[in-house]
This record gives structure tokens, sequence and C-alpha cells, in this order.
């Protein structure tokens, strides 16, 4: 009598717990960066400190990955890992660059205009096809991040060309 063969183990590359490691190293260094730059020491009106949000969501981030790491499903493969092949690389860079100049364009243009031209894009490369629905979700998500902003107090950046 032969035993049937039973499922081939996951490579461990393709696991989750490597998933897990390789984000929370990535994220060890997000932190450490974060707070050792200038920046995330200064005390704002509300008396916390600029870098406090940040890190906060990176702890979380690293919890999240801690439990790739050491849950029941460590040793299975992580997504649809065939979705991720060298073709996607383009779309990868690409998306990096857009935030990248998105940053650097709300310091230029400001937060309005910057935001509602990055989202117009998005929406117009996830296939939505009416201008009309894309100006009014791209206005829409505008007007509610700036008054969640304004609510508690933070100023958005104008741009220097408004300035």
């Amino acid at each position: 009598m032969s035993k049937a063969p039973g499922p081939t183990p996951t490579p461990w590359h393709l696991s989750n717990q490597f998933l897990g490691l390789v984000l929370l190293s990535a994220l060890i260094a997000l932190f450490v960066s974060i707070y050792t730059s200038d920046w995330a020491s200064e005390i704002q009106m509300d008396r916390f400190q600029l870098g406090f949000f940040p890190l906060v969501g990176v702890v979380w981030m690293m919890i999240a990955a801690l439990m790739l790491v050491v849950d029941h499903a460590r040793k299975k493969e992580f997504g649809e890992i065939e979705e991720i092949r060298p073709g996607s690389w383009p779309w990868i860079i690409g998306l990096s660059v857009a935030w990248y100049a998105y940053a650097q364009l709300v310091l230029y243009l400001g937060f309005i205009l910057t935001t509602f031209l990055f989202i117009s894009i998005l929406l117009r490369i996830g296939g939505v096809q009416s201008w009309k629905t894309i100006a009014g979700a791209g206005a829409l998500c505008v007007v509610v991040v700036f008054l969640l902003f304004f609510a508690i107090g933070v100023d958005l950046p104008t741009g220097r060309v408004w300035s």
C-alpha cells in the first residue's frame, strides 16, 4: 500500500512568517528613522510631539507584522504571490514615484489642489470613467480631510504658490 502524497510544504521564503520578518525589519528601521529625526520631538500646539502619531502607527504595523511571524498560519503561503511578477514592478515603482511627487507638490501647490489632482488621477487610473464622479469624489475627499484636520487645529500646507 502506498501512502497518498500530502500537500507539499510551502517554501519558507513564500511563507507568512518570512513576509512578517521582512515587514518587521523594515518597520523597525522606519521606527528608528522617525524616532531619531529632529522633527519627531517638536512639541505641537496640542502638546503632542510631532512624531507621536507616526510612531504609534508604526508600532501598530509592527504588531500586525509580528502576528504574521507567530500565528498559526505562519507556515502558509502569503497572498496571491503569482500576481506579483516582474511585470508588476513598473506599477510598484510608478506608485512610489507618484507618492513622492505628491509629497513634493503638496509643499509647492498646497494640500487642497494637490490632493484633488492626485485623487482624481488615481480614480481615473482605477477605471472610473465619469469626470463628474471623479471631480465629485476628489472634492469630497479633500473637503472631508480638510475639515477633520481643521477640527483638530492642524493647518494643512497652503503651498508656496499661494503664500
